[in-house]
C-alpha cells in the first residue's frame, strides 16, 4: 500500500513539473520589464524567459522561453528613407515568405499582424514613433500546438508594449 501511494504522488509529481516546464509563463510566473535605451521601445517579458545576447548595434533583445520553443523580440529601428507613415505601415502589414497571414490590425501609426508559418504562429506589432523615425517591433513566435497555452502570454507582452523617446535621436528627448 505504501509503494503504491509514494509512487502515485511521484507520477503526480513528475506529471506537475513537465507540465511547468512546457507552459509559457503564467500570473503566477510573473513578469519582468525590458526597455530599449536605444529606440525607446518597452514590454514585459515572462520572468524565466531567458534574454539572447544583446546585438551589438543595441537596436532590442530575445527572449527564449525555458523549453527553447518560443521567442519574444522587443526592437526598433531607424525609419533611415525617412519614408512616409503610410507606407510603413503598409510595409509592416505585408505578409512575409510561407506566412499565412490570420489577423491584422492597422491604424495612422500602428500594426497588428499574425498568422502561421508551418508549424508555427507569428504574431508582429510595430509603432511609430518620434515623429515616424523610429519603428519599434515585438515578434512573438510560437508553436502553434501550443496557441491556447500562449493566448494570454501574447494578449500580457503586447498590451505592455511601448514607445518613449529613445537616446538615437536627440529630438525626441
Amino acid at each position: 500500500m505504501t509503494s503504491r501511494f509514494c509512487r502515485r504522488w511521484l507520477c503526480a509529481g513528475l506529471l506537475t513539473a513537465t507540465v511547468a516546464m512546457l507552459a509559457p509563463a503564467s500570473a503566477e510566473q510573473g513578469y519582468r520589464p525590458y526597455r530599449n535605451w536605444r529606440f525607446g521601445v518597452s514590454a514585459e517579458v515572462p520572468s524565466d524567459w531567458k534574454a539572447g545576447r544583446e546585438p551589438d548595434n543595441n537596436d532590442g533583445l530575445a527572449f527564449t522561453s525555458p523549453d527553447g520553443a518560443a521567442t519574444i523580440t522587443v526592437s526598433g529601428i531607424l525609419n533611415a528613407d525617412d519614408a512616409p507613415a503610410a507606407e510603413l505601415i503598409a510595409d509592416e502589414q505585408r505578409a512575409r515568405d510561407g506566412e499565412t497571414v490570420t489577423y491584422r490590425k492597422a491604424s495612422a501609426r500602428q500594426v497588428v499582424i499574425s498568422g502561421t508559418s508551418g508549424d508555427m504562429i507569428f504574431y508582429r506589432k510595430a509603432i511609430l514613433s518620434c515623429n515616424d523615425q523610429i519603428v519599434n517591433h515585438l515578434l512573438i513566435i510560437y508553436p502553434a500546438a501550443q496557441k491556447q497555452a500562449f493566448d494570454a502570454l501574447v494578449s500580457h507582452v503586447a498590451a505592455s508594449m511601448r514607445s518613449s523617446p529613445g537616446e538615437q535621436i536627440p529630438k525626441c528627448k
